[in-house]
């Protein structure tokens, strides 16, 4: 153990595929990060994350700007309701759960629907309106990040909780 630092035990970290059972606090950092490298800041950073990512696509392409590939996708999904009233009530509904994510931080099933929505969105999408993921910005990009950031919180949730 260098200069005291601290030595953990965790039963269950994979570093790049390799079973790790020691790490040295040192070891855990990612220096040119400075300290939001640390393992440790993979939680509330993709959590804080998650929730800015569903904050800002309930209110600006939905509330404030009225997005036309937005209104697009909510006439195919929800026909029943009228054009502005599904694009306020899906903007209201994402910025609520954004605020959720945040108030209830240490709740570790309230990230299960920012893993299971993008998933079901995206084939929903693919097979609905296919033309959407011709564009820069598109369904599959976007919900694959935001896929992989809610397993990431899921994971460090587990992984904080060991430590």
């Amino acid at each position: 153990m260098s200069r005291g630092s601290l030595t953990l035990t965790l039963v269950s970290v994979y570093s790049v595929g390799v079973k790790v059972s020691k790490l040295e606090k040192d070891q855990l950092q990612a220096p040119w990060l400075g300290p939001l490298g640390s393992i440790f800041m993979l939680y509330p950073l993709s959590r804080i994350s998650i929730s800015i990512i569903f904050f800002y696509h309930g209110l600006v392409p939905k509330i404030l700007f009225g997005n036309a590939q937005e209104i697009m996708m909510n006439n195919e999904f929800m026909p029943f309701l009228s054009e502005k009233f599904a694009l306020y009530s899906s903007g209201i509904v994402e910025i609520l759960y954004a605020i959720l994510l945040l108030v209830f931080f240490n709740n570790k099933w309230l990230v299960v629907p920012a893993i299971v929505f993008p998933i079901l969105a995206t084939v929903a999408i693919f097979f609905a309106l296919p033309e959407l993921f011709h564009n820069a910005f598109n369904p599959f990009s976007t919900n694959l990040s935001l896929l992989v950031l809610a397993l990431i919180n899921f994971k460090a949730f587990n992984e904080k909780e060991k430590i």
